[in-house]
């Protein structure tokens, strides 16, 4: 018994600190109408590829960019795979992407591919759909995914991303409506 309260209780410490809710915002895109739904979370998984159109072309792949076309101020680093801010495998250009690109693209509302079904209109309509942090954990992890699993084989992101040192504002990334 012992050992399922102190587990129980580990887990209770973990929840405690890093836990957070996502909240995600299903909107028909035909009459309006909103659902919303909560879920749990330890970490933020962000993507650090580059954003598609709608022809499937690359739309941030800009070297010294943001996923907004804020240009980065150059940051200099010494590591020995940095040369130019290009990458030694492929020979790309490297995009320089900030956390805060990474949490807005997170966050901005996306047009489903999928129809789903509106209660309201009583059948399967274009839908958006939002996700914002409605409870902030206390400690906030966020994983980059930086890996490329479209082809084979699948490719690691080498792309710099900037972050605060501190003071991060995640006051835009919370719901407001």
């Amino acid at each position: 018994r012992k050992k399922e309260d102190s587990e129980k209780e580990s887990r209770d410490v973990i929840k405690d600190i890093f836990e957070g809710k996502l909240r995600s915002v299903l909107v028909c895109r035909t009459c309006g109408t909103r659902r919303t739904m909560s879920e749990s979370f330890l970490n933020i998984s962000l993507s650090v590829l580059p954003e598609k159109n709608a022809a499937g072309s690359k739309v941030d792949a800009q070297p010294n960019a943001t996923s907004s076309g804020d240009i980065m101020p150059d940051q200099s680093n010494s590591s020995a795979d940095v040369k130019d801010g290009v990458d030694p495998v492929t020979g790309n250009p490297r995009r320089r992407l900030s956390v805060i690109s990474c949490l807005n693209r997170f966050t901005s509302p996306e047009l489903l591919a999928d129809r789903v079904h509106c209660a309201s209109c009583r059948q399967k309509t274009p839908t958006s759909k939002q996700m914002t942090i409605s409870k902030m954990p206390r400690i906030l992890v966020l994983h980059l995914k930086r890996f490329d699993l479209t082809g084979t084989p699948a490719k690691k992101i080498t792309d710099f991303v900037s972050f605060p040192a501190s003071g991060l504002d995640m006051g835009p990334y919370l719901p407001h409506w």
